[in-house]
């Protein structure tokens, strides 16, 4: 099976998600953002608190293109798209999968994160409907599929379970 990379905002499960995926299609699972933090030797609060925003993101290209995985599945930080490189390398990689969720659920899910705001001045679900409104279409251009993640029921792990079967039947097709 072709790597699996997977996009989307801050909350949308690109982490936990990841992991189930990876274990169903017994793949290897990366977190970008675990990279960047282990060539940094900081944490990301750390790194956008010492040294900012840009500072991150230069950080977060390197580890992108430095990425040469094999039957992987990658999570990817929030605003990766946010760089043209790194969505042609990432497309590169494999089968980019965009987590679809709208800006409540993501907020009921980021709630208790320690990662720095990118808006001053906005509630978390207002940072975070600017922040998809400004990204959406990004998003939709780097994607090979687009998946909704918003909860279906419930159970939250039977929903991530079945979320994740979805991607791995949707990424079989197309590499069919």
């Amino acid at each position: 099976m072709t790597n699996i990379i997977l996009i989307g905002m801050r909350g949308s499960g690109k982490s936990s998600l990841g992991k189930i995926v990876a274990e169903l299609a017994k793949m290897d699972f990366m977190d970008t953002d675990q990279l960047i933090e282990a060539k940094a030797n900081k944490s990301i609060p750390e790194i956008v608190g010492q040294h900012g925003w840009d500072h991150f993101r230069k950080l977060e290209a390197e580890v992108i293109q430095e990425l040469n995985p094999q039957n992987s599945v990658i999570s990817t930080g929030g605003g990766v798209i946010l760089n043209p490189q790194n969505t042609i390398k990432l497309k590169q990689l494999g089968t980019v999968v965009y987590l679809e969720a709208t800006p409540e659920v993501l907020a009921e899910r980021t709630k208790n994160s320690d990662r720095p705001v990118l808006k001053e001045g906005l509630t978390l679900e207002q940072e975070l409907a600017q922040l998809l409104e400004e990204r959406q279409n990004l998003y939709h251009q780097a994607a090979d599929i687009t998946i909704n993640v918003n909860h279906n029921s419930e159970d939250k792990q039977k929903d991530r379970q079945s979320k994740a079967e979805l991607i791995i039947q949707m990424v079989n097709l197309l590499s069919s």
